[in-house]
């Protein structure tokens, strides 16, 4: 490039040597917007080779686009003339100076080994409102106050400038070398977390990540750094290296598009020309602290992905549904704050303004409780794994929801209608159908009651007409009873929903009407129902057990107020092994709970006749119940309630007015209040053991049988048949008590009074044994032998008469625990001494 200017001054030459020396103490150069003043001289060598400079240079204000017509172009690639003619794009040159010392055959004068002491050049400036733009993709570095300096064939640049908005405190550039050129940058600025924000906005990230960006609003103290490397010797272009970091002091987040809010995050955020990585940002999300991760580019964790968003924090489960999907119809059943993870992620290639493809949801459910039955049924403090998978965009997208191994669901909203397809017991969910709801699979516990008034109570208010369900299940509950195995299927009917049950143990059908608070219907071929174990039986197997405590009541528990109106008849009923003949249940919803209005049984040898209530859910359930049973076969029926192994035979009635805390399956003879009355007759008295669920082993007659065989072996030493047994007893707070029980039989009379401690398993018994004098030996043989000992027993009593008159009345005292009681036999007679025996097991 050719220079015009004037010069003024004074300059001498003189022949040194073999070559020339021009020298001036003063010159001025005059080229218009360059103004500047030399010292020193040129040293021109005979060999024609490069000359010798020894030259200070002065230079006034400039324009900074005056360099671009003093590169030395012999010296520096063009890609590094490029780079500063694009580069410098405004800006004042002043106080410059400059020194150049040296053979220019030794240029460019490093202070390298081998080179030090060659020579020196180094031009010094101060850049005033400089504007440089480092990269072309990147915003300008403007209102630049920086010192410039060139050494040899490079140069540095350190200061301050604005870049995109944000201010930079420190800035340092350069090239170190011209002839092999690479560019760096290194800057720290601090600002709003907004002007940050703008200023990646305007860098190349936004060409990748503008729809993110755009929605991302920022506000709050930040910290950055940035250092690129852009290689400027290859003679194709070569993409800059570029990286650096934003550290978050408490900025304020939003993301408009997902409505999410974010106050004091705080962390580091780490950039690239390809991406970035804030991974474990510490947040708060709706008053709850939480971690925040966002991913771009090669950053990724999955290779898939071009960007990953994850949050954990701690939500409440309305929330949560609200913004997943097609889940709302869930809201009814759930309730709690639990830690959830939440990933959103966009796949490679998706174009620029595609929203995200699929978010996910993780939580192990703690603090959630699902009040749902089971097996569905969850309390709060229990953990469960949840992974929501959700296909985007959210009003045409697919739901995937899988809950440890109970459950997978999939759903899918098109067109205005959803379809569910939910599979229980483990495995993937098939596809959804168009609409409506389908259901199976199998699971280890079905309480059925409960899932009809899941089914008639409508809380869920989703428009989700049912498709078909088909569930097996290994043990279907009914009041607290096993069904055993059963399969359930459920389809559409004309006037509601039919229900079919098939197994073992229960086979029928019933019909769930479409109407709120109509009756469900039902006819069972066969209902072979066992009686729920009585916590107190275990505790009477063991002498040592502790007092029984109240049963706990389920978290949660059925709500009797949600069954609706029920009406069963049984071809064949049984209750354990008894046969009840046909049978049928009629209840009806009041206020908390239902009533049971009927259930009588026919057609058998059991008459029975009950009603009752059930009322409150969780710790405020309350059963009533009364029963009166009419029976030919006592043995028989008390075998079927549990109380097997006592009676033999007998016929009469029983009576049973009671209540107790918990459902219908929680009954239990150490807490429930009764009123209990008996009047059988024609029967045998088993030998029994005492202990909870043995209702006679109670009434200290059991614990006599080693001492009335001592003390009347004739009658007494294969059993007691009886001819009647009337009486009344109460149960209270796990004390029974009876006043008035009388056990009439051929060979004596037996009266019980007193109280069984239920509870801490003592008794505290008064028992009368009158022997009859006449008929003793004729009952004794019909026990022994039938007909024919029966007969021998009438010719031994007439024979013996004599002898049995001597024998009298005894009253015995029962106290102590079931396992050892002590009988104390106290004599009638007035005038006889008390004796005392202890009588040990058997």
């Amino acid at each position: 490039m050719i220079h015009e200017f004037k010069l003024d001054g004074e300059a001498v030459l003189w022949r040194d040597g073999d070559g020339w020396t021009v020298q001036t103490p003063g010159l001025h150069v005059d080229g218009g917007p360059l103004q500047l003043r030399a010292r020193g001289g040129i040293g021109f060598q005979r060999d024609g080779g490069r000359p010798r400079l020894d030259i200070a240079v002065d230079i006034g204000d400039v324009p900074m686009s005056m360099a671009h017509g003093f590169w030395i172009h012999h010296l520096m690639s063009k890609a590094t003339i490029g780079w500063l003619d694009a580069a410098l794009q405004g800006g004042t040159l002043r106080n410059v100076h400059a020194v150049v010392v040296g053979d220019l055959d030794d240029w460019p004068f490093r202070n390298e080994p081998g080179m030090a002491g060659a020579g020196l050049f180094r031009a010094d400036a101060h850049i005033d409102n400089g504007t440089v733009k480092f990269q072309p993709e990147w915003p300008a570095a403007q209102r630049m106050n920086a010192d410039v300096s060139f050494v040899a064939d490079g140069f540095t640049v350190s200061g301050g400038a604005m870049l995109g908005g944000v201010q930079v405190t420190a800035l340092k550039a350069g090239i170190a070398r011209f002839g092999r050129a690479d560019l760096r940058v290194d800057a720290a600025a601090g600002g709003d977390a907004k002007d940050f924000l703008a200023m990646l906005r305007a860098s190349p990230l936004h060409k990748a990540y503008g729809e993110t960006m755009d929605n991302l609003r920022a506000a709050g103290p930040a910290q950055a750094t940035y250092h690129m490397q852009l290689p400027l010797h290859h003679g194709r272009p070569v993409p800059p290296t570029i990286d650096g970091s934003v550290t978050l002091g408490g900025v304020r987040l939003a993301e408009q598009r997902w409505k999410l809010d974010f106050e004091q995050v705080r962390g580091q955020a780490r950039f690239d020309h390809d991406g970035f990585d804030a991974s474990n940002l510490q947040v708060r999300h709706e008053g709850a602290p939480g971690l925040l991760s966002l991913r771009a580019g090669p950053h990724v964790r999955d290779p898939a992905q071009a960007f990953e968003a994850q949050l954990q924090t701690e939500s409440d489960i309305d929330d949560l549904l609200d913004q997943a999907g097609n889940l709302g119809w869930l809201k009814p059943y759930v309730h709690g704050r639990s830690t959830w993870t939440t990933e959103l992620a966009v796949p490679r290639g998706t174009p620029q303004r595609t929203p995200p493809s699929r978010l996910r949801l993780r939580s192990n459910l703690v603090g959630t409780a699902i009040d749902l039955p089971a097996p569905l049924h969850k309390p709060a403090s229990q953990a469960l794994a949840a992974d929501i998978g959700i296909r985007l965009p959210l009003e045409s997208g697919e739901v995937e929801v899988a809950l440890g191994d109970l459950l997978s669901l999939r759903s899918r909203s098109a067109n205005g209608k959803t379809g569910l397809r939910v599979q229980l017991g483990g495995g993937r969910a098939g596809a959804p159908p168009p609409s409506g709801l389908a259901v199976g699979g199998r699971v280890d516990r079905l309480e059925a009651l409960d899932w009809i008034g899941v089914g008639t109570g409508g809380r869920g208010g989703a428009d989700l007409p049912l498709r078909r369900i088909e569930v097996d299940a290994a043990q279907l509950r009914l009041l607290g009873s096993d069904m055993g195995a059963a399969r359930v299927v459920v389809a559409p009917a004309p006037r509601g929903t039919a229900v079919q049950v098939q197994g073992a143990d229960i086979a029928g059908a019933l019909l769930v009407p479409e109407q709120d608070g109509a009756t469900v219907a039902g006819r069972f071929e066969r209902l072979h129902w066992t009686l729920p174990a009585r916590a107190t039986d275990a505790s009477a197997a063991s002498p040592a057990a502790s007092p029984v405590a109240p049963p706990a009541a389920a978290p949660g528990g059925t709500d009797p107020g949600g069954v609706p109106p029920l009406l069963f008849d049984v071809d064949d009923l049984r209750i354990g092994s008894t046969a009840m003949g046909r049978a049928r249940f009629r209840s009806t919803p009041v206020a908390g709970g239902l009533r049971m209005d009927e259930f009588t049984t026919a057609g058998g040898k059991q008459r029975l006749t009950a009603s009752g209530t059930w009322s409150g859910r969780g710790a405020n359930a309350r059963t009533q119940l009364k029963l009166d049973a009419d029976s030919d076969d006592i043995g028989a029926l008390l075998d079927g309630f549990g109380f097997g192994g006592q009676v033999g035979g007998g016929k009469g009635k029983f009576g049973v007015e009671a209540n107790w805390r918990g459902g219908p399956g929680e009954f239990d003879t150490a807490t429930v209040g009764a009123r209990l009355s008996v009047d059988a007759h024609d029967g045998h008295l088993l030998e029994i053991e005492p202990g909870a669920g043995r209702v006679l082993g109670l009434l200290g007659v059991a614990q006599l049988r080693r001492r009335l065989t001592l003390d009347f072996s004739d009658i007494f030493s294969k059993g007691f048949a009886f001819d009647r047994i009337q009486g009344n007893a109460q149960l209270a707070q796990g004390q029974l008590r009876t006043d008035d029980l009388r056990v009439r039989g051929p060979a004596a009379e037996i009266h019980v009074r007193g109280t069984t401690d239920l509870r801490n398993q003592r008794f505290d018994q008064t028992v009368d044994v009158l022997p009859k004098s006449g008929g003793i030996l004729t009952a004794v043989g019909a026990l022994a032998g039938g007909p024919v000992g029966a007969a021998v027993g009438a010719v031994a009593n007439a024979v013996l008469d004599k002898p049995m008159r001597g024998i009298g009345a005894k009253s015995y005292r029962v106290t102590g625990p079931w396992a050892s009681p002590k009988v104390e036999v106290i004599a009638r007679n007035a005038s006889a001494q008390p004796e005392a025996e202890s009588a040990r097991g058997d």
